[in-house]
């Protein structure tokens, strides 16, 4: 699909979005490039100066003193608030306990399970909610001194004098706690205008922001740090510990601007100069980027040739000038037919309204999985938290998750329990115990199965058929059957993590499909939302919701969530009727054949591939490391290659790599790819692979791009022997 001036016909409809739709109308238009993370995101930056600028003006402090970390949702921007602010004090040797300050009922139920009878159940041991202050201050009497304390901007504003005791006494604690504290856009306004309040007797160290900064119309969350409290958390070798979902997404960062600057004029003013500057000063924006977002992402937009104005996206393409590059990363798995298109808001008017639309969603997704009811999420670790809550809740007799090594389900506190890398854990303190993990790929993998849920009261068994981050391995057809077995002798519910997997990835819309095996639960994600806006689903069977009801538990969104979660709805509506009107199954299971076939005839018996593993449009290339200058920067070795694939003269393509194992290469090109353009993949990838490394090593040092030890290790290859590349 050639990238064309195609935008420049985009309606002028806004689909009834108001605000929204002017927001995604204009970034059509300009074909601006939303979920890609190498694009030097001025939208982004400037939402990092508006944010941190209003942390300046309520409480007197230093814009640049503080570093912004953009999340799907407001629920994600709080857990990874209290995960950073509970590493940094896991680093100082301070408690990991926290006290939430909770007269609106908001913030605890994020962390704990509704329960029949008794008090809700914690998913996230050491996080104490008080709903009025003498119950915090029984719990300050009867526990330790929390390391930290939340409480909403709203309560200090109105409510300060009826907490005030409270305050005081965490203030005079020997360690105060750290202060994280919700603001959500009145506040801000409130503190704008100047309205009397009595000042608290602390500052925050963290600022989370929520979706009243757009309106309440998507879902968007932040939260700002001090610069100082995120100092280990940068450091080398966490650049991928804190949460992927906190990468930018250009319409919701565009639409924080937006709505700021009509909801918060004088905000939007103090930092018109410096939203301008970054609209025009390339320079200045990835300055920005460095120094109020994310130091590293900034490198690595250099690195990759991005770090100028003017790049843009549209189908399958990233175009700078002249140059384009065929974008096989595509959000991780979430394009279904590439960038910005242009007919998105005319199909978007054509979906019925919310409940029409949501009555349609329910059929179509009960045809296609089995699970005829849903709750909406922001991201994918959202979705899978949606889904152990739903699960546990239908079942408290079972507190147990059971989960499979090698899976990812996020990076958020309770999601961390599916999650089975200890080294995303190592840190934040007490997480959800009632968790066991069995290696699916050992020998006796289904025995240990069989005996785990055996031994233990297991609710959910959590897992992913392939597993994406884990290397795009599948699960074993035995480990497959033995998870039919267990829930029908033991009455555990099968909670299939489908978010890289579904929405037609693998081919059916499901893998669970595929493999023949339907789950009580199922979570969904990424490209349902065609790359647009953050959005998932949990999805579970009426079974599953009838045991809910006899447990007297309503997980219903309130009507503020299903507001922001609207747009999302009619997005996955449009994608499942564009499917419909297709041979959209049938294109894409020809499409994966011949990828596999094209990849495996391009990369047979090249010496730096140990295994090409194909499912669908997501694939896997496992790189050889273990032997020679490949084993000695097996760190580097996957960059080197991506780097290469990025500057191939006939047809340069962004490829990713799998976070537990970096040296397997990841390709997840968008559904609506050409069979020329997988050829032309294909190739590209081969060309690199072949490449010998002293090449690569000497590439890397002559361009600067990369470590300076890259430049020793250059001049050292060429003192290898001949012929020896590896």
């Amino acid at each position: 699909m050639r990238a064309t001036t195609e935008a420049s016909t985009a309606s002028e409809n806004t689909a009834g979005l108001g605000m929204l739709g002017e927001t995604i109308r204009d970034l059509l238009v300009r074909q601006t490039p939303n979920l890609f993370r190498l694009y030097l995101n001025s939208h982004a930056a400037g939402a990092c100066v508006l944010l941190t600028q209003a942390v300046a003006r309520t409480w007197g402090e230093t814009a640049d003193d503080w570093r912004v970390y953009l999340a799907n949702g407001g629920d994600d921007a709080l857990s990874g608030a209290i995960k950073l602010a509970r590493y940094a004090n896991g680093a100082e040797g301070r408690s990991f306990g926290g006290l939430l300050l909770d007269p609106h009922r908001r913030l605890a139920s994020l962390f704990c399970l509704p329960t029949v009878g008794g008090p809700p159940a914690p998913l996230v041991p050491g996080l104490d909610g008080a709903s009025d202050p003498a119950a915090a201050r029984r719990l300050l009497e009867d526990g330790d001194p929390p390391g930290l304390a939340v409480i909403e901007q709203r309560t200090l504003r109105e409510d300060f004098g009826r907490w005030a005791p409270v305050i005081r006494r965490l203030a005079k604690l020997p360690r105060p706690p750290r202060w994280i504290v919700v603001a959500e856009r009145d506040d801000v306004a409130a503190a704008l205008r100047r309205q009397p309040a009595e000042k608290p007797p602390f500052s925050p160290e963290v600022v989370v922001f929520d979706e009243s900064y757009v309106n309440g119309e998507l879902p968007f969350g932040a939260f700002a740090a001090r610069k100082p409290l995120d100092r280990n958390w940068l450091r080398r070798g966490m650049a991928t510990f804190h949460s992927t979902t906190f990468q930018p997404n250009a319409i919701a960062s565009s639409h924080v601007v937006r709505c700021c600057e009509q909801f918060l004029p004088e905000l939007h003013a103090e930092c018109a100069a410096e939203l301008q500057r970054l609209a025009h000063d390339a320079g200045r924006t990835l300055r920005m980027l460095e120094r109020r977002y994310d130091p590293k992402l900034a490198r690595w937009i250099a690195v990759a040739g991005f770090g100028r104005l003017g790049v843009r996206a549209a189908g399958h393409y990233v175009l700078q000038g002249r140059r384009r590059v065929f974008d096989g990363v595509a959000g991780v798995a979430c394009s279904l037919r590439g960038h910005n298109p242009p007919d998105f808001l005319d199909e978007l008017a054509r979906t019925p309204d919310r409940q029409a639309c949501q009555r349609e969603l329910a059929g179509r997704l009960k045809r296609l999985t089995g699970l005829g009811c849903f709750l909406p999420a922001s991201s994918g670790a959202a979705a899978v938290e949606c889904g152990l809550r739903i699960g546990l809740a239908a079942q408290p007799s079972r507190p147990h998750v059971l989960a499979l090594q090698g899976g990812y389900s996020g990076k958020t506190l309770f999601a961390l329990a599916g999650t089975s890398s200890p080294k995303y854990k190592r840190g934040v303190g007490p997480l959800y115990p009632h968790v066991a993990y069995v290696d699916p790929f050992a020998a006796d993998a289904p025995q240990q199965l069989e005996r785990a849920c055996r031994e233990l009261p297991v609710g959910v068994v959590l897992f992913e058929l392939v597993q994406g981050v884990g290397g795009v391995r599948a699960l074993p057809d035995p480990i497959v059957r033995t998870l039919e077995r267990v829930r029908a002798s033991t009455g555990c519910l099968l909670l299939a993590d489908e978010i890289q997997t579904g929405m037609f990835r693998t081919g059916p819309f499901a893998r669970s499909t595929a493999v023949g095996l339907q789950p009580d639960i199922m979570t969904v994600g990424k490209a349902v939302s065609d790359m647009m806006i953050p959005f998932s689903l949990a999805l579970y069977s009426e079974a599953v919701r009838d045991r809910l009801a006899d447990q007297r538990i309503d997980f219903e969104p309130s009507p503020d969530r299903t507001r922001r979660f609207a747009l999302g709805y009619r997005t996955l509506l449009n994608s499942l009727r564009r499917c419909d009107a297709s041979q959209f199954t049938a294109d894409l299971q020809r499409r994966g054949d011949l990828l596999a076939a094209c990849l495996r005839d391009q990369l047979s018996g090249v010496r730096s591939v140990r295994d090409v593993r194909c499912y669908g449009l997501l694939v896997g290339v496992e790189l050889d490391c273990a032997r020679g200058l490949r084993r000695r920067i097996r760190r580097l070795l996957p960059q080197l290659y991506l780097l290469r694939m990025l500057r191939n003269a006939k047809f340069p393509l962004l490829m990713g790599f799998c976070q537990y194992l970096p040296h397997v290469l990841k390709f997840t090109p968008p559904l609506s790819v050409a069979d020329a353009e997988i050829v032309a993949a294909c190739e590209a990838i081969g060309a690199a692979l072949r490449t010998p490394l002293p090449q690569l090593l000497l590439e890397a040092a002559v361009h600067a791009q990369v470590r300076p030890q890259l430049q020793r290790l250059g001049r050292a290859a060429l003192r290898l022997p001949r012929g020896n590349t590896t």
